[in-house]
């Protein structure tokens, strides 16, 4: 991946007075932080099945003040595999509950692996607040990769980034069903909305 150049307005102050923040340790829940999966499907019968919408609903988001952190802050994320809920509105009670246990231990192989986290190594705020570039490792399946997310401001205190992510490159092997006829496809858009309201 090709790395991402800072804009010439990055913040010169740090994080938290960057976001106004209170200079504390801060945690965020799925009450504050909402994480959107959107598989797609592919194949002969990719018409006759709708992908499902996977929302994560146990996580928790940390940002400690650390002044040996890049902007004096060390922010963690942490999302529970259990907590992952198909909400697809035009899926049956039935098949929600098969898609979601074959995506926990199927797909992501939960018993072994029962966290997707990332770590933010870098974080880098425009002056006007209207975006925050993150730069850290996401661990998903045991395999750590480097990702860069942009949140863009969409609201007051409001930030949203949209990323896609390949499975194979955390050695999952994307699900399949009808014998084949039905696949989802490798790449994966996933959708986060931080609300960092007091």
């Amino acid at each position: 991946m090709k790395p991402i150049r800072l804009e010439e307005n990055t913040m010169e102050s740090d994080f938290f007075t960057a976001l106004n923040l209170p200079r504390r340790k801060l945690c965020f829940s799925e009450r504050q932080v909402y994480i959107e999966l959107h598989p797609s499907n592919s194949g002969p019968l990719a018409k006759l099945a709708k992908a499902p919408v996977i929302l994560a609903q146990q996580l928790v988001v940390t940002v400690t003040p650390e002044e040996s952190c890049p902007a004096g802050a060390r922010i963690e994320a942490e999302i529970d595999v259990n907590g992952l809920e198909v909400v697809s509105p035009d899926i049956s009670e039935a098949d929600k509950s098969r898609i979601k246990q074959k995506i926990r231990s199927q797909l992501l192989q939960g018993d072994d692996f029962p966290w997707i986290r990332y770590q933010v190594n870098d974080v880098s705020v425009q002056r006007d607040g209207s975006s925050i570039l993150a730069k850290g490792l996401l661990t998903l399946h045991g395999r750590a990769v480097e990702q860069y997310i942009r949140f863009k401001k969409t609201g007051a205190n409001t930030y949203e980034a949209n990323i896609q992510i390949a499975q194979t490159t955390f050695g999952l092997v994307p699900l399949t069903a009808m014998m084949g006829g039905l696949r989802s496809d490798d790449r994966i858009a996933i959708r986060c909305v931080v609300y960092l309201g007091k």
